[in-house]
């Protein structure tokens, strides 16, 4: 739908200050921004043509600026912004924006942002930065695809590093780094896509991201709450038996029984060559598991697990699986799913499953592309998709919260009116 500038304009002068305003329309009617100041966010203002240094000067009572592709010559007019995010734009300037609270800077031209030592979050991603020395007093620092030579300053306890930071969560994606050393007492730190190999001096890290790194040995990361290990060389786990949450998504990882006091342990292998997993027995205390293309076939000891993502693999025995509280099945073998009538969230899509007469007290079940035709036992279920299925007769799902009967022949709606969220995608509804 499509409104005009005009309408647009009007509607921003009279939004209230919680209101959310999407501006991907509104281009070309910026000739004052002056009656706008009480909306709370604009999402996303485009053009550099349209956006001019003295357009922005009536909104310093906007909390949350998001400014892409424009040109602001001055950004002192964007100083009394609580959260501002400029990307792909032009900006030479901003060493006035040192009070805003969150800054975004992405992918932009600058090189010194010496007077940024005061944000609280801050991401400079991919901008021209060599020097962070100025950037000690942030909380949150994302220097990632950035060109820091070193990183001396930016870790160390105060008695024995002068520099020492109050950075609490910091990126060094898919920079140069190499030593680590200095960053021992970073609570949160996302090192992904780096050369670090040694990683010994991270033990005492609560969160820490090694993604696609040649990491090999993590015998010194038991005390860590939240590893990511996806796509590292990571094959012996044995000392991770205390990590809270923990993710060997495509790994080489075979031998998983010392992890069964994980909490949240993802094993996913849907895109490895090799579907390794096999033995899970060992993993029934486990809260949230994912087994995805994996070469599992018995699950009888996992009974007690809260989540469980068995999509795209051979299972047809759920029988032992009733009381999981969150099941995914989506694309197995699985046929028979009589006993699962407590689950609380299943996902049958994709799956040769006919006979749902047993899941009317499912609260949300996915039946999308399924072979379903009968659906008069399913009116209680609270969210169901039924989409790109053979179902023609709805009349027992007017009391269903939200429904998907996007691509099926179901042409008569009528009975839905006190169905909250309805999607009818590519449907030919005559009588809606």
């Amino acid at each position: 739908m499509y409104l005009p500038n005009e309408l647009v304009a009007e509607i921003l002068c009279y939004t209230g200050a919680s209101a959310l305003v999407k501006c991907s329309q509104v281009n070309n009617c910026w000739n004052d921004l002056s009656k706008i100041r009480y909306v709370w966010e604009f999402k996303e203002v485009y053009g550099k043509e349209n956006i001019k240094d003295k357009n922005l000067k009536g909104i310093s009572h906007v909390h949350t600026l998001n400014l892409c592709m424009t040109e602001v010559k001055d950004v002192r007019v964007l100083a009394h912004i609580y959260s501002l995010n400029i990307y792909w734009s032009k900006v030479v300037d901003v060493s006035a924006l040192g009070q805003v609270h969150t800054l975004c800077l992405y992918d932009i031209r600058i090189v010194d942002v010496s007077a940024l030592g005061r944000v609280h979050t801050l991401d400079i991603c991919g901008t021209d930065v060599v020097d962070a020395s100025a950037l000690l007093g942030a909380h949150t620092l994302n220097l990632s695809s950035t060109s820091i030579p070193e990183i001396s300053t930016l870790g160390g306890p105060n008695n024995n590093c002068p520099g020492w930071t109050k950075v609490h969560t910091l990126s060094l994606n898919s920079t140069t780094l190499t030593d680590v050393r200095l960053l021992a007492y970073i609570h949160t730190l996302n090192i992904r896509n780096t050369r670090v190999v040694d990683i010994s001096a991270l033990n005492q890290v609560h969160t820490l991201d090694l993604n696609e790194t040649d990491v090999a040995d993590v015998s010194a990361l038991s005390q860590v709450h939240t590893l990511d290990l996806k796509d590292t060389e990571v094959v012996d786990v044995w000392s991770l038996t205390q990590v809270h949450t923990l993710d060997l998504k495509r790994t080489k990882v075979k031998d998983v029984s010392a992890l069964g006091q994980v909490h949240t342990l993802n094993l996913d292998r849907s895109l490895n060559r090799d579907k390794d997993i096999v033995h899970v027995s060992a993993l029934g205390q486990v809260h949230t598991l994912y087994l995805s293309g994996t070469e599992v076939l018995d699950v009888s000891a996992l009974g007690q697990v809260h989540t469980l993502d068995l999509s795209w693999t051979k299972m047809e025995d759920v029988s032992a699986l009733g009381h999981v509280h969150t099941l995914n099945l989506s694309w197995t073998k699985v046929v028979d799913v009589n006993n699962l009538g407590q689950v609380h969230t299943l996902n049958l899509s994709w799956t040769k499953v006919v006979d749902v007469n047993n899941l009317g007290q499912v609260h949300t079940l996915d039946l999308h592309n399924t072979n379903i035709d009968d659906v008069c036992s399913l009116g209680r279920v609270h969210t169901l998709s039924v989409s790109k299925t053979n179902i023609v007769d709805i009349s027992s799902l007017g009391h269903v919260h939200t429904l998907a009967l996007s691509k099926t022949k179901v042409t008569d709606v009528r009975t839905l009116a006190h169905v909250h969220t309805l999607y009818l995608y590519a449907n030919r509804c005559s009588r809606c």
